[in-house]
């Protein structure tokens, strides 16, 4: 009877530890120190009495057996409609974990270049330019393989980028040097309301004019450094909402010759193949090069401050390539 009895809580404890288990394996880190040496102890007392519960049934007399059977499934029933009783209770508690979680609200870090399409970074098969820091995030993030901008030039597009709407919905901020009204909704704007603290630094929402649109500060929020909101985000005061801006990618850019063959360079084919308008996207690619060395920085920024996994990093731009595309709605205008 006694070996029945543990037999039947071997089982439960066998069962118990491997809830725990499979509920908290798969972020092992996420947990406090305490809840983690209680999985693990859990996980060892279970196997190891599921072990000895299961040699002490082995040397049963053969006799007693069947009536050993019988007492085990009536201790096993017992077992049963107690784990009803306390997987929910244990539910909740891993419930309860999950909430902690959800409540520690991520940073959101946009980086965005001024005029670049989708091939003229090495994670979409570019052939002469080099982008690994943005091949890195990709790599180990979300990558977007079929995006596109609602507008061929900057501040409708990121006017669009903003709220979330069609550039035709959006008054004058469809129009190259208008302005964006603040009755519309901003993601900026929203995160500020729920406590964000927003800023920018560099090419924010533009080229436009704010005060038409009754913004006392820019859309993409005050102009501010990274390394500060990174300190405070560090300091636990809270998560913040950045635009790292950059004019890479814009005219002008020159190009200066190194050990690479502009016969590498995928041409458009619309465009005359000659040695000039070669050198123009070899110079323009140099400037890809620029903007993804911007890129590590933030990356090494973040993970100095220890907020690489707290953070949303969004790496894009505001339009197709501002070589021999910007202002045109082609594929390379806006995607």
């Amino acid at each position: 009877m006694a070996e029945a009895v543990v037999f039947g809580l071997g089982l439960f404890a066998f069962s118990l530890g491997l809830y725990f288990f499979g509920s908290y394996s798969a972020t092992p880190g996420d947990l406090p120190p305490w809840q983690l040496c209680l999985v693990l102890e859990g996980l060892f007392v279970s196997v190891r009495g599921f072990v000895v519960a299961t040699r002490n049934y082995k040397k049963l007399p053969s006799a007693t057996a069947s009536s050993d059977i019988k007492n085990g499934l009536g201790i096993l029933m017992v077992v049963v409609i107690f784990g009803l009783w306390a997987f929910p209770c244990i539910a909740l508690t891993t419930d309860t974990v999950d909430a902690e979680r959800a409540t520690k609200r991520p940073n959101v870090l946009l980086v965005i270049a001024d005029d670049m399409s989708w091939k003229d970074w090495s994670v979409y098969g570019n052939k002469f330019v080099k982008t690994p820091h943005i091949d890195k995030a990709a790599e180990e993030g979300v990558r977007f393989s079929n995006a596109y901008c609602t507008s061929p030039v900057c501040h409708p597009s990121r006017s669009a980028l903003l709220t979330g709407q069609d550039i035709w919905r959006l008054r004058n901020a469809a129009v190259f040097g208008g302005t964006l009204h603040n009755t519309f909704d901003t993601y900026p704007k929203m995160l500020r309301e729920a406590g964000y603290e927003v800023a920018h630094s560099g090419k924010g929402w533009g080229p436009g004019y704010t005060e038409p649109g009754g913004w006392k500060v820019p859309p993409t929020g005050k102009i501010a450094r990274l390394p500060q909101l990174l300190a405070a985000g560090a300091g636990g005061e809270g998560p913040f909402c950045f635009w790292w801006g950059t004019t890479l990618g814009h005219r002008e850019f020159n190009y200066r010759p190194d050990d690479r063959s502009l016969e590498t360079i995928e041409m458009p084919p619309y465009l005359p193949d000659t040695r000039t308008v070669r050198e123009d996207f070899a110079g323009y690619y140099q400037e890809v090069e620029a903007f993804d060395a911007e890129v590590g920085k933030v990356m090494e920024m973040l993970e100095k401050a220890g907020l690489t996994e707290e953070t949303i990093l969004i790496i894009t731009a505001c339009h197709g390539r501002g070589v021999r595309a910007v202002s045109m709605t082609w594929v390379h205008g806006c995607r």
